[in-house]
């Protein structure tokens, strides 16, 4: 009678839960539309692979430094996932700690842009570099906080058109954000320009955050008891071997990240072959962000259709092809500007079927634990890449850092292709293709 009353309350709970999930949906739709409209917006103008590595080539005088620095940002978010998954997986509630994260985060970026206005170049390149590590250690916790959240308060068969519009319209907003970014580099002294940038990001970032904090989180039904983090750690391997599926999509986070180790190069390569002004350079990321914007909508109704699974092979197909006519047609202005609206096409589908994908293996209670283990192995290949990268380019050639991210988005789509499932469907009890 115990055990049928525990499982009365659970189903009650969960009752509840989807009740709450059902109201508020309008409304939480709302907010997170908001969130990113501006928040993705800013953070568009930090990963784009354009400014962050020219600016970072401008300032330190190499590849390798540019390397460096994306390394140094894979291995902070690699570090903090699994510090923050075991503090939140047993707490019904975690918006509050999400937006504090939130904020400590942005603050890494406003110090970004007072350097660049303030300090002597040498001192403003080891500030960036403390500063850019800082705010990747605190994205990589605010990874699992808020696709926790996200996941909670969007139901999943309504999520792939919500990522759609909410990439949408940060998209046309960033096509824009990009041309004034651009004029600020054009117009301004360096490194001027590029802390204005900068600047613009953090006030858009905190605008969206300030959307987000009035998400109206519902309880969850079920948590997880508190678990020592040694204990909750050496789980790992027994999360993967339970789950042979997930384990494979792991690998197809891994070596899709991996691949990722050529997209600040992308922009030197060019601009060792062509002059590129600052105008230029804010054409061709408003050109990445354009090609973003007009494919979230069509990957967010194939993911609901289908799921991201199908959204995955898409997308990297269209990455790889990029990189193939980046190294066997001599760069124009017209191949680039073609071969960065079919970059911000492809990773655009990349991040978003990863980062969604995850969250449909399993239920809500063990999710903050499924997304620390993805991020995590996910960005120690970000941090490995970008130095062997770096090396490749100073030491052998742009070409070769490109032939080395191919053959990992081949053996991705290969491993998508034949070992993995889309989960939805697996855990539905259905098939899909």
């Amino acid at each position: 009678m115990a055990v049928q009353a525990g499982r009365s309350d659970i189903s009650a709970a969960e009752e509840r839960f989807d009740e709450l999930v059902r109201a508020n949906f309008r409304w939480n739709f709302a907010v997170n539309i908001m969130y990113g409209l501006f928040g993705t917006t800013g953070w568009r103008l930090i990963f784009v692979p354009t400014f962050v590595p020219d600016y970072m080539f401008k300032l330190g005088g190499s590849n390798f430094i540019v390397g460096l620095l994306l390394a140094v940002g894979g291995a902070s978010r690699f570090l903090t996932p699994p510090l923050i998954a075991p503090l939140v997986e047993h707490q019904p509630l975690i918006k509050r700690k999400a937006v504090l994260i939130g904020a400590l985060m942005r603050s890494q970026v406003l110090l970004m842009a007072l350097g660049g206005f303030f300090f002597a170049p040498r001192l403003n390149l080891i500030s960036f570099f403390i500063f850019y590590s800082l705010f990747n250690m605190f994205l990589g916790m605010q990874n699992v906080v808020y696709n926790t959240v996200m996941a909670k308060v969007i139901p999943v068969d309504r999520r792939g058109r919500f990522i759609g519009l909410r990439e949408f319209l940060g998209g046309m907003t960033a096509v824009l954000v990009a041309l004034v970014a651009g004029s600020f580099i054009g117009k301004l002294e360096f490194p001027h320009g590029y802390a204005a940038t900068y600047l613009l990001a953090f006030f858009l970032t905190s605008a969206g955050l300030a959307f987000f904090a009035f998400s109206r989180e519902p309880s969850t039904p079920v948590v997880l008891e508190k678990i020592p983090f040694a204990r909750r750690i050496r789980s790992f391997p027994k999360l993967l071997s339970e789950d042979k599926n997930f384990a494979n999509y792991c690998i197809c986070r891994a070596v899709g990240s991996l691949a990722l180790m050529s997209n600040p190069f992308f922009i030197l390569y060019v601009g060792s072959r062509m002059s590129v002004s600052g105008y230029q350079l804010g054409q061709v990321t408003s050109l990445f962000f354009l090609a973003q914007t007009c494919i979230n909508l069509f990957f967010g109704r194939i993911a609901d259709q289908s799921g991201f699974r199908r959204v995955f092979i898409i997308s990297v197909t269209v990455w790889m092809l990029a990189m193939l006519l980046l190294m066997v047609i001599p760069p124009s202005f017209v191949l680039v500007a073609a071969v960065f609206m079919m970059l911000g096409a492809g990773m655009s589908g990349f991040n978003m079927s990863m980062s969604n994908m995850v969250l449909e293996f399993g239920d809500t209670s063990g999710l903050p634990m499924r997304l620390a283990m993805v991020n995590s192995v996910g960005e120690l290949a970000t941090a490995f890449g970008p130095l062997l990268a770096g090396f490749l380019a100073d030491n052998v050639s742009y070409k070769s850092v490109f032939s080395l991210s191919i053959l990992c988005t081949a053996l991705a789509l290969a491993v998508m292709y034949s070992r993995v499932q889309e989960p939805r469907y697996v855990n539905s009890g259905a098939s899909g293709s």
